[in-house]
């Protein structure tokens, strides 16, 4: 989920991290060319998503073109 995305318009990219309650140990992936807004979503889903992902990864190689383009 792109972190600047998460930060203008949380309602517009949250539903790229969906689960069903059966999903479990799951990881929040969050991409960005944006140091403060990683930072600002990664605490957000720390402090608000806790419950649903046991970490989060910042996807620093992805070779697709939305990924390289932040």
């Amino acid at each position: 989920m792109t972190a600047d995305g998460f930060v203008r318009n949380r309602e517009g990219v949250i539903h790229h991290l969906e689960t069903t309650p059966n999903q479990k140990n799951l990881i929040a992936q969050i991409f960005g060319g944006n140091e403060e807004t990683l930072l600002q979503t990664a605490k957000t889903l720390d402090k608000e998503y806790k419950n649903r992902f046991v970490g989060i990864e910042l996807n620093m190689g992805c070779p697709a073109n939305n990924v390289m383009k932040s």
